[in-house]
């Protein structure tokens, strides 16, 4: 079976989610508030909501009033949404409802969406347009759609797929498939497309580039708990030629965060680690909200009284950018 056909059969599942819109049944498009600890508040429906609105958009459905309350039940959402953010379904919704807008009906609606958030104020297009044909997206563009509607057992096959297709390997090849792997859950797969990462940028002798790619390789073995490999690692990359250049931009706070996440999950050089990171974390002006709580919890860890002045710091910051 084609990729699009394939796609298409996936898709096609939200024939049922829209007879039971059409039956009065909301309960899994509605706007459906949840409270997350680490993004606040959101929408459990936005998916569901999402893969019906590409339903109805490729099946070339004519019914404004599904369209309508689609729209609301989005706006909802951006409207109360921490994380803001546009999203896909409320602009291909304006894009059907404009259809149905010759006496400017929705255009309380679209102004509405315009002043939803931030991001909206921005990014948000009342006179958006989108290809109707399903047969127009590529491989490509179906491992996308499949990652925002989080179709994942699909979107594993098109990128098994997708890899054959390519015949050379280069870094934006590399990080589109760390990307993927990393969106299913495969991180394992990542290793030697990271190590090549490095590789490459070595040698292209870019200095930046070549640092950024070694906090990448030390995020991925936080991530595995594999803290020997991202000791090993660090103490390799802080040591690189060029390595101060970084000093003064969000790169090298990265650097602090993974030395005090070493520190904090005991690194067999926590003490040297530490002490490292103590020194730069007093020379630095501007430290951010994740850097000191990752900082205090390093000192705590290793027992260094530094933590009560980082507390106190941390304290102050909030203060000063109006966080309780």
């Amino acid at each position: 079976m084609k990729y699009i056909d394939r796609f298409k059969n996936k898709l096609s599942e939200q024939r049922e989610v829209y007879i039971r819109l059409k039956s009065n049944d909301t309960a899994s498009v509605c706007y459906h508030e949840i409270n997350d600890e680490e993004w606040g508040i959101g929408d459990a429906n936005y998916t569901n909501r999402l893969r019906l609105t590409y339903y109805l958009l490729y099946e070339k459905i004519d019914d404004e009033a599904a369209f309508a309350y689609l729209f609301q039940e989005d706006l909802k959402d951006r409207e109360n949404n921490d994380f803001q953010g546009v999203g896909m379904s409320i602009q291909i919704l304006t894009y059907l409802l404009q259809k149905y807008n010759d006496n400017h009906q929705y255009d309380t609606l679209f102004k509405r969406a315009q002043n939803a958030n931030f991001d909206c104020a921005c990014g948000y297009d009342m006179y958006f347009t989108i290809n109707e044909d399903i047969e127009s997206n590529d491989l490509l563009d179906c491992i996308y759609l499949c990652e925002d509607l989080e179709y994942k057992d699909v979107m594993d096959s098109f990128v098994e797929e997708w890899k054959q297709t390519v015949t050379e390997w280069n870094d934006n090849n590399r990080s589109l498939l760390i990307h993927f792997h990393t969106f299913l859950g495969k991180d394992k797969d990542n290793e030697t497309l990271l190590w090549e990462q490095l590789a490459s940028k070595r040698a292209a002798q870019k200095t930046r580039e070549t640092i950024s790619a070694y906090k990448k390789i030390i995020e991925y073995y936080l991530k595995m708990e594999q803290i020997p490999s991202a000791q090993k690692v660090f103490k390799e990359a802080i040591q690189t030629e060029g390595f101060e250049e970084i000093k003064g931009i969000r790169l090298f706070g990265d650097f602090l965060e993974a030395a005090c996440t070493l520190v904090r999950n005991g690194a067999e050089d926590a003490e040297g680690i530490w002490h490292w990171a103590k020194t730069e974390l007093k020379a630095q002006e501007d430290i951010y909200g994740n850097l000191y709580e990752k900082a205090i919890d390093a000192a705590k860890t290793i027992g260094d009284s530094y933590a009560a002045q980082l507390e106190k710091q941390y304290f102050e910051w909030k203060e000063r950018v109006g966080l309780k």
